[in-house]
């Protein structure tokens, strides 16, 4: 607040107080009057320093300086940020900051608590997963930023003018009724909504943010043309590693094995992060325990460079096959980014998420890469026999070494496209198989798991549909129109694994719809009301369908119901589509 708008409110407050104390002081003795004009000063005294307590607080508001974002929260609230339009890394950084101070262990009024500052309601509703605790500083970020998401759209649907950020911080600190009833922010959350508001302002400046703070904590990665002039020739006692990682598949070679490893590290088996990555490679804890589970290596371990170096190309391979569907060029650059913040951030995305350290380690690896190129150590072409796809095991195959040669008839097959059709079903282990994206889909893709419950796919890999954001009452579909009809004759259902989103407010139920079309035009069709976030069988019944001999079309349908909610991204999953 001004200095000149602050006197003026002295002012009025000071003739406010003055004119009924001067109507009292006509007739008194001087006495008397003494003791009035004690008081009137008195008064005023308590009246400006209660507004010079407040005009600071307004004005520092301007100026608040959060806490720099610890580094192991920084890619949750990037990821999470993505829940919602309204929300950005800033402003959830900002969020966070007011309700706790980044302190896992906040308590505050009305048993709010955790680094969300969330109580034991608002928690239960919006835990992430199944069994998350409240001390689990990353279920924290996620729940506060689909909570917030979810105030921004009850708002909208009630027509709650002004910005819809603001809005909704106010509805999780005062509660949605309290923004309901006046139609705005309520003066009960005026002065914590300005707080928040002020940090997101901070935080935005933040280079951890994309911000050019110059006074800000965080020191810049060094120019790409350094960083590669700085690369560290690969140790020998890893080179075997690498180029066993390089040739799992033709997505991942020796050269970006060694980058991504100097970039992760420099070659340091004992570096540990701040945000728990271990090892040479940099593994995160659960992305360790998933692969090594599939690849059936309990007793590896990620300090062990024999063990993690392989395991990456592995890795690597299997996330540059999941996210080949969401770009035309190179899927390996979409796979760093899922490497450091999971599939689901890149998904939500529909890329790379535009945060500045992401971007950072991705050009950093691809300037090394030119680099370890030049190593004649790794300069051994790809063998035929590896996949141009991901193995379903993470564990890199013996019979891939480089170290045996090739036949001499044969050459390197280009990888293929996936078949418009499977003779007797749909698995989605070799791709999307021809299936497309209908009406309200952003996109298909092949995935070996994904962010709502029970998080892994029916059977290996299944075929993840991502909604566009539309309310949630509208229809969202995919189909496949194989190139030559199919002939279910002999068999008496169809029969397709199906998972969605749920959590929807005032849904009384969800809605899937397989649709059948033969080469004559006539269709069977099954709706049902499947349960969310768990497998569910969808069967229809071909006996007496004129058309069975020639399906020239297979469609999935899904969407909420009996809700007003608004926008919702409303996913589903397929898996093992069959006739039988």
């Amino acid at each position: 607040m001004k200095v000149t708008a602050l006197r003026r409110r002295l002012a009025r407050h000071a003739a406010t107080v003055a004119r009924p104390v001067a109507r009292m002081a006509r007739g008194q003795s001087r006495l008397q009057r003494i003791d009035l004009a004690l008081a009137l000063v008195l008064v005023m005294a308590l009246v400006t320093v209660g507004l010079l307590e407040f005009a600071p607080a307004q004005a520092r508001n301007d100026r608040l300086t959060g806490k720099p974002v610890p580094a192991g929260d920084l890619p949750t609230i990037q990821s999470a940020a993505l829940s919602c339009p309204a929300l950005t890394g800033p402003r959830l950084a900002a969020q966070v900051m007011a309700a706790s101070g980044f302190d896992s262990g906040a308590v505050a009024r009305g048993n709010v608590r955790g680094l969300a500052g969330l109580d034991d309601t608002t928690w239960r509703r919006w835990e992430p997963w199944p069994k998350a605790q409240l001390s689990d500083r990353r279920a924290n970020v996620v729940a506060l930023a689909h909570h917030t998401c979810e105030m921004v759209g009850q708002l909208r649907a009630a027509g709650v003018s002004g910005d819809p950020w603001r809005t909704a911080v106010a509805a999780t600190h005062a509660g949605l009724q309290a923004v309901l009833d006046v139609k705005a922010i309520p003066a009960s959350a005026q002065n914590y909504v300005d707080t928040v508001s002020a940090y997101a302002e901070w935080y935005s400046r933040q280079p951890q943010f994309g911000g050019l703070d110059p006074t800000a904590n965080a020191s810049p990665g060094l120019p790409l043309a350094a960083a590669a002039a700085s690369a560290k020739p690969l140790p020998q006692q890893y080179v075997a590693d690498v180029v066993r990682a390089g040739n799992i598949c033709l997505a991942v070679t020796p050269a970006r094995i060694a980058a991504q490893l100097m970039a992760a590290s420099g070659f340091d088996p004992n570096m540990r992060s701040a945000n728990g990555a271990q090892g040479i490679a940099q593994f995160l804890p659960e992305i360790w325990a998933q692969y090594t589970a599939a690849s059936n290596s309990p007793g590896a371990s990620p300090w062990d460079p024999h063990s993690a170096i392989p395991l990456l190309g592995s890795v690597m391979c299997d996330l540059s096959g999941q996210l080949s569907a969401l770009t035309a060029g190179d899927p390996y650059t979409l796979a760093l980014a899922a490497f450091q913040w999971g599939t689901g951030a890149v998904r939500a995305a529909g890329g790379a998420p535009q945060a500045p350290a992401l971007q950072d380690n991705t050009n950093r690896v691809l300037a090394y890469v030119d680099h370890y190129a030049k190593d004649k150590r790794l300069g051994a072409p790809p063998s035929p026999t590896a996949s141009a796809s991901p193995s379903k095991s993470p564990a890199p195959s013996p019979s891939q070494s480089p170290a045996s040669p090739p036949p001499a008839a044969q050459s390197p097959a280009a990888p293929r496209p996936n078949p418009p059709a499977a003779p007797t079903g749909y698995n989605f282990e070799s791709g999307t198989m021809g299936w497309q994206r209908g009406q309200n889909i952003a996109r298909v893709e092949r995935v070996t798991s994904f962010e709502n419950r029970p998080r892994t796919c029916y059977a290996g890999s299944c075929l993840q549909a991502v909604g566009e954001y539309i309310a949630s009452t509208t229809p969202r579909s995919v189909y496949i129109a194989p190139a030559k009809p199919i002939n279910m004759s002999k068999k008496a259902m169809f029969k397709v694994q199906f998972n969605c989103f749920g959590g929807v407010q005032g849904a009384t139920g969800y809605r899937a719809t397989v649709a059948l079309t033969g080469s004559d035009g006539s269709r069977v069709i099954a709706t049902l009301a499947p349960p969310a976030d768990t497998w569910t069988t969808l069967s229809v019944n071909l006996a007496n369908w004129s058309s069975v001999s020639s399906v020239t079309r297979i469609e999935v349908t899904f969407q909420a119901v009996g809700t007003t909610y608004p926008n919702w991204v409303g996913n589903f999953q397929l898996d093992n589509a069959t006739w039988g």
